[in-house]
């Protein structure tokens, strides 16, 4: 892989994974951000990264940073009191999802291992996608 290769590779992980804007991205990448841009358009990188955001594990996270925000924003205990109902409603929402893994969540996980896959051995990749997709389609049907 190339130096230029291995910073694309960077840059895309920070986008799709960790949310960084293309600005950021390319102040730390040391390069525009229009070829961040670029990037991002051909590579598809903004729809992986709403398919990743939109995965049950994300959306926990969310709400539990929600919910400790909530709570520590007022030391006051009567503010906290009036916002017992909105903590307890996100606390809710948050049980209720469960640990069950999505197809969208697992379509993340075996998009991600390809790419690494594909780097040490392209024709076992191809091979283990047909499988993949057998997987997936399975984990759908049983989510209808």
């Amino acid at each position: 892989m190339t130096a230029s290769e291995k910073k694309k590779a960077m840059a895309e992980r920070l986008f799709i994974n960790d949310g960084e804007s293309t600005q950021k991205i390319a102040e730390f990448m040391g390069v525009t951000e229009r070829t961040i841009q670029r990037w991002v358009k051909e590579g598809d990188w903004q729809k992986r990264r709403e398919l990743l955001l939109s995965a049950p594990h994300k959306i926990k996270e969310y709400l539990d940073k929600m919910i400790l925000d909530s709570m520590k924003e007022d030391s006051d205990s009567g503010a906290l009191a009036k916002k017992a109902d909105a903590i307890n409603k996100m606390v809710s929402a948050r049980e209720k999802m469960g640990d069950k893994i999505t197809a969208n969540t697992v379509v993340s996980v075996f998009k991600e291992f390809n790419h690494f896959l594909i780097e040490i051995d392209n024709q076992f990749a191809a091979q283990l996608t047909k499988y993949e997709m057998q997987f997936v389609q399975h984990k759908a049907e049983l989510e209808v």
